[in-house]
């Protein structure tokens, strides 16, 4: 057992680690009735007045802000041409709701259906979760995005292509369909704004006096104690405040851990909970062996499409489009009769005109051969002109329920220095189909003619439909069928699309869970893991929904215990 060096009278009934999207909710639960809760985040508080950060247009320029990203990169993806990928995660109150482009999906009811159903996780039915996302969407605040000539012009080409119109995807069974996008922004005096649940539900409550929030905190390790009849129960954190000093805090009643999907599993790994032959490697003393902190680390993969603008964009005040596309790579698809996760593609749309976004420079055709030649892409110094940057939109599919699962492991038992985070991307042979599947469709619905009046010239990838022979496509590049040269493009251009979960995953057996269906980790009492983390399987879409819902039903499994430990 941990046996700290150096105590204090510091004593909480509740320590809270992570202020991101659950945490706070969490906070709020508990310090409403009346227990005495500390909150700690790595991060600072982000200024009210930071134009980058709560505006939504900027959400670009926050994900580049170095004080506020964690700066996590992949490992090398033997299957994406060895390259190292960025796995961005924000540091900071809210987390990564000060983070992400604010697109709000509840994550499909067959999701949830099929955590209680198949798997075990009882209370985690879409039916138990319903009344949570009603009340947590009043409180943060979700907005309808409304449509444009740009935007009405994707959807008419998205029904071209047979898709059906789907009013409200979070009310529907499927999300199936061309969709305007919901977003966690409000609407102010000033304009848009970006809402944060830290925001939201801490803030300036009044009735929370027994809330402490500690910026610039980072955790450690959790402290255990072992009981006469050998019971392991977490008893407080050990963490380095801002200042650089090493503190100590206990609880009454426990530590919850909600410090994100690569951050919580970090944690547990530090505190001797996980993969026994792992920690001995490291030195580091085993509390008990939990094989599956760490895995089912999963991500969305992100296939992106990049056009010239014909003419200029209308403004795009949500960051994102509203026009979205949810669609399946199952044929035979019937949205009446779903099946667990046959919605497997998310399609998303925004342009340079974006504060911040990347910026693409010509020539790009003879760039973009080389770099899937796997040569160097031209520099602006091998030309005798310097490369023009030009306005473009891009149309970005995301691979949804992909097979692969990657880790998140220690590299060393210094808790400062990352954790190794390796996705694994498409190690399983079929997420490559279903990637060119969901890269086909895009590039569909992208040379629709209805959007002939917004498209230029194909960018990423040069593609374009065949003059000769219909239904067909021609391609600029490589001598190669046209499956292989979209498979190398995949592999040379597909990004991290930031939808993790995973990592200490919900189940009922310890050997291949972290958490069971109250969030408790196994063997340990006293201590409960609230965050997308626990997500045994995909959700269908953006994570934000799933891990404030996470978040509401942690803070409603710790009430129905309020009684017994207060």
């Amino acid at each position: 057992m941990n046996n700290p060096s150096e105590k204090n009278d510091s004593v909480y009934d509740y320590v809270i680690i992570g202020a991101g999207a659950s945490g706070p909710i969490i906070a709020n639960s508990l310090a409403t009735a009346g227990f005495t809760v500390l909150l700690l985040e790595a991060g600072l508080e982000i200024n009210a007045k930071d134009q980058d950060v709560w505006d939504p247009q900027r959400w670009f320029k926050v994900q580049a802000d170095t004080t506020i990203e964690w700066g996590h990169q992949s490992t090398p993806q033997k299957n994406l041409r060895n390259r190292k990928l960025s796995m961005q995660q924000s540091k900071g109150l809210g987390g990564c709701t000060i983070h992400n482009a604010m697109v709000y999906v509840r994550g499909g009811q067959t999701t949830y259906d099929h955590w209680a159903n198949c798997l075990g996780c009882t209370g985690w039915d879409y039916n138990s979760l319903e009344p949570l996302f009603k009340d947590l969407e009043e409180r943060i605040g979700i907005i309808r995005g409304e449509t444009d000539p740009l935007v009405q012009s994707f959807f008419d080409a998205s029904k071209n292509q047979g898709l059906p119109y789907n009013e409200n995807y979070n009310q529907d069974g499927t999300e199936y369909g061309y969709v305007p996008f919901q977003f966690a922004i409000e609407k102010k005096a000033d304009g848009l704004r970006r809402t944060t649940s830290y925001e939201k539900y801490i803030g300036p409550q009044p009735d929370m006096s027994g809330l402490t929030v500690e910026q610039g905190a980072f955790v450690h390790r959790i402290l255990f104690k072992e009981t006469d009849n050998l019971e392991i129960t977490a008893q407080g954190v050990l963490y380095q405040n801002s200042d650089g000093d090493f503190k100590t805090v206990y609880v009454n009643h426990e530590v919850i851990l909600s410090a994100g999907t690569i951050a919580s599993p970090k944690i547990l790994l530090q505190s001797g909970i996980g993969p026994k032959a792992e920690l001995e490697a490291l030195g580091i003393t085993v509390i008990i062996d939990l094989p599956a902190v760490g895995k089912n680390f999963y991500d969305d993969l992100g296939i992106p499409t990049v056009f010239t603008q014909k003419q200029a964009l209308p403004a795009q005040p949500y960051g994102f489009l509203t026009s979205g596309v949810f669609a399946s790579d199952q044929p035979g698809f019937e949205p009446a009769h779903p099946k667990y996760a046959q919605v497997n593609l998310e399609m998303q749309v925004c342009s340079s005109d974006l504060p911040g976004a990347p910026q693409i420079e010509i020539p790009l055709p003879q760039a973009g051969i080389a770099a899937m030649q796997g040569k160097s892409t031209l520099a602006a110094d091998d030309l005798s002109n310097p490369p023009i940057k030009i306005p473009y939109y891009s149309v970005g599919m995301a691979a949804m329920h992909l097979k692969s699962r990657g880790s998140i492991t220690l590299a060393s038992s210094d808790p400062c220095v990352k954790p190794v985070v390796d996705p694994n991307y498409l190690s399983d042979p079929a997420d490559m189909e279903q990637c060119k599947y969901a890269l086909k469709l895009a590039l569909k619905i992208s040379w629709d003619n209805a959007l002939n009046d917004w498209r230029g010239l194909p960018l990423l990838p040069m593609v374009w439909p065949s003059t000769t022979k219909p239904g067909e496509w021609e391609w600029l590049g490589l001598e190669q069928s046209f499956d292989q040269y979209l498979e190398d493009y995949i592999s040379t251009f597909a990004i991290s699309i930031q939808h993790y979960i995973g990592s200490c995953s919900m189940g009922n057996d310890p050997l291949t869970s972290v958490v069971d269906s109250e969030l408790k980790v196994h063997g340990i009492l006293g201590l409960r893991v609230i965050d997308a983390s626990v997500a045994p399987t995909p959700v269908t879409g953006n994570t934000a929904g799933v891990s404030y819902v996470i978040g509401a039903k942690g803070a409603q499994l710790l009430a129905r215990s309020k009684k017994e430990t207060k």
